[in-house]
């Protein structure tokens, strides 16, 4: 089999099979499992995006981004342009993200729980590493959600990035998965086609539907009998 991970186009894998203890530090540690397992030599090039990431209290927004999503710029003499910068990336999803977020001067207090997540999200992106990890990324971002999804896609398709999803509704992003990695701890990890996962999602969902049409016509029938039982006892 070919291996996705050295692969030439963009891939978006769902990582699924890990117990609900599996969080955090345990799900970096999968990942490494993984790296090693598709022969992806070490030191392992990656960035982590998470909801329970934090910024740097002392500094402002724009060093945050400054010294963990460009730190090759620190110690520059003259004043690092963060808006050139970012134009000269190219990266629709990183515009998007940034551009969410009001004055970058301001410190992490200051700041709203979206336009925090956007520069999480923007440091990741900044790092350029080939392997782009992302815990929960809609999280926190809910009003958001559908363009958060879009945004992320969209860039897959015309890159070479590997994206690897953990998340606790995958259904959102059923459509746009390539891959499905089951991590297995005796076996290590599996690979699946996502249209296995997409055509069980779709059956899934379909039965929901009948169910709810199920429910609405028993509460439909329901109804009609109350009220033909209320009529008669008029009559009578």
């Amino acid at each position: 089999m070919e291996n996705v991970l050295k692969s030439s186009k963009g891939e978006l894998i769902l990582i699924r099979g890990l117990d609900q203890f599996c969080i955090g530090k345990g799900r970096i540690n999968i990942m490494f499992k993984i790296f090693k397992h598709f022969n992806i030599s070490h030191p392992f090039d990656f960035s982590y995006f998470s909801k329970d990431s934090e910024l740097i209290s002392t500094l402002t927004l724009k060093e945050n981004l400054v010294l963990q999503g460009l730190p090759k710029h620190l110690g520059e003499e003259s004043e690092i342009d963060i808006e050139k910068i970012i134009k000269n990336q190219n990266n629709d999803m990183l515009d998007f993200f940034i551009s969410g977020i009001g004055d970058l001067d301001k410190h992490p207090e200051n700041a709203t729980t979206e336009e925090k997540q956007r520069l999480l999200f923007s440091i990741s992106l900044l790092r350029k590493s080939p392997f782009l990890i992302l815990d929960n990324p809609e999280d926190n971002l809910k009003n958001l959600q559908l363009k958060v999804i879009q945004t992320i896609c969209n860039h897959i398709k015309i890159s070479s990035s590997k994206v690897f999803l953990f998340t606790d509704d995958a259904h959102p992003w059923s459509e746009y998965l390539t891959k499905i990695i089951y991590w297995d701890s005796s076996k290590g990890p599996v690979i699946e086609e996502a249209s296995n996962y997409q055509l069980h999602n779709t059956r899934a969902s379909d039965q929901i539907n009948i169910d709810v049409e199920i429910e609405e016509n028993q509460k439909s029938k329901k109804e009609i009998t109350l009220d033909i039982e209320h009529l008669e006892k008029k009559v009578s």
